[in-house]
């Protein structure tokens, strides 16, 4: 019933004709549990008064036993505690193992309990997006089994899994979720679109677009300019840096005469810090001129350019290595958010003001490849993200 044979990435391994077995604990990491496991066994051995200790008596060794069993029990998980989970293909069930030298408990689960394997993102604002593969249950909580920080090695393991025990991929690492058959879990973008399995869609053009768009030939080439800030933010911050250090200048001059070198630093520190706000306009006006990100996209792959104030930066991805292309804007990421909580869609981004939608930051297309996420386009609104991207996907298929 299991799939052809296939080579099973860490921290996977095959541990027999149709079984895969994940493990976790042990390795280098154990070794930092040696140092407690060392001193619980000192400090039980002196409650045990096996060892001489200073204090000899019954309170003395009370506390060093109890000291001792604590720093065992928490320093002999590390090195000699395990958890296998085994997923056996042919008898169609997960099975569950924790161990601590010694077998502790065993779980056994049948995979018709799943429904498919569950790739997500876990972001928290205090660490980096870590990518969770687990498997998703029908009824009750989904079956987490590893995460990654880096996207293109989760998604290796979910397909791995998926093709393994012939479940459906579930890709929910954007704001789109994105569905395959176990048969198509490891083909790329250009192979779904080429095999009639995915079709372009049709978007029409938005009326009003910022970005420049070339289709002419075998290739596309989008040309995005950064983003400008609103002329209302330029002419704030250029008033209080022009306006509150001239307004100071007599009276640092009057001072600068009277020679008060306290009231001179204060003053000093006053014109230099209303003089921010005009430093960081002049700033964000070059970056808006001269920044911008141009986008080739072939039946090659997709070539991003990425060029700032001081330099660009170019990105090339293989077409074999493009998984899929996703947006994000304020809708989709409200959307996603309501998927997450178990929740549908309501469409209540529809009622919120157009003005916070256009200051809404927005990630832009994202690139999923096996090399990683990639992002072009941010800040763009919705409608126009939506025509690039299938514009774009137009030219991988061709």
């Amino acid at each position: 019933m299991h799939a052809a044979p296939m080579t099973a990435p860490p921290p996977f391994r095959q541990i027999g004709a149709g079984q895969v077995e994940l493990r976790a604990g042990g390795g280098w990491k154990a070794l930092w549990g040696l140092p407690f496991f060392l001193f619980g066994l000192l400090f039980t051995l002196r409650g045990l008064n096996i060892l001489p200790a200073e204090d000899p008596s019954t309170s003395s060794r009370l506390v060093f036993l109890l000291m001792g069993l604590v720093c065992m029990v928490v320093g002999g998980v590390l090195p000699f505690g395990n958890r296998r989970i085994v997923f056996d293909a042919d008898q169609r069930s997960v099975i569950r193992c924790w161990n601590l030298i010694l077998p502790l408990r065993r779980v056994e689960r049948s995979l018709s309990d799943f429904s498919a394997v569950l790739l997500a993102l876990d972001s928290n604002s205090d660490s980096a997006d870590t990518y969770p593969v687990r498997l998703k249950a029908k009824t009750g909580r989904n079956l987490t089994l590893c995460s990654s920080a880096q996207f293109g090695e989760a998604r290796g393991q979910a397909e791995f899994l998926a093709r393994f025990l012939h479940l459906d991929l579930e890709d929910r690492s954007t704001d789109h979720e994105l569905v395959l058959s176990p048969e198509r879990a490891g083909q790329s973008l250009q192979e779904r679109l080429r095999s009639g399995d995915l079709k372009p869609e049709a978007v029409t053009r938005p009326a009003v677009m910022s970005s420049e768009v070339d289709e002419s030939g075998a290739q596309v080439r989008l040309v995005i300019p950064g983003r400008r800030w609103a002329s209302l933010t330029f002419v704030i911050g250029a008033a209080v840096g022009l306006v509150v250090p001239l307004a100071l200048t007599p009276l640092f001059a009057r001072t600068l005469a009277s020679r008060e070198t306290g009231q001179i630093v204060l003053l000093s520190c006053l014109m230099f810090a209303f003089s921010l706000p005009l430093l960081w306009v002049i700033y964000m006006a070059l970056t808006g001129d001269r920044s911008r990100t141009v986008v080739v996209a072939s039946l090659t792959g997709i070539l991003i350019e990425k060029k700032k104030v001081w330099g660009t930066r170019a990105t090339e991805i293989p077409a074999g290595d493009i998984l899929a292309l996703d947006y994000s804007d304020l809708d989709s990421m409200i959307e996603a958010a309501a998927l997450a909580r178990g929740q549908k869609a309501t469409g209540s981004s529809a009622r919120l003001p157009a003005v916070l939608k256009t200051w809404a930051p927005s990630k832009g297309i994202i690139v999923k490849s096996r090399q990683g996420l990639f992002m072009f386009g941010e800040g763009l609104p919705g409608e126009e993200l939506r025509y690039l991207l299938s514009v774009v996907t137009r030219a991988l298929a061709h």
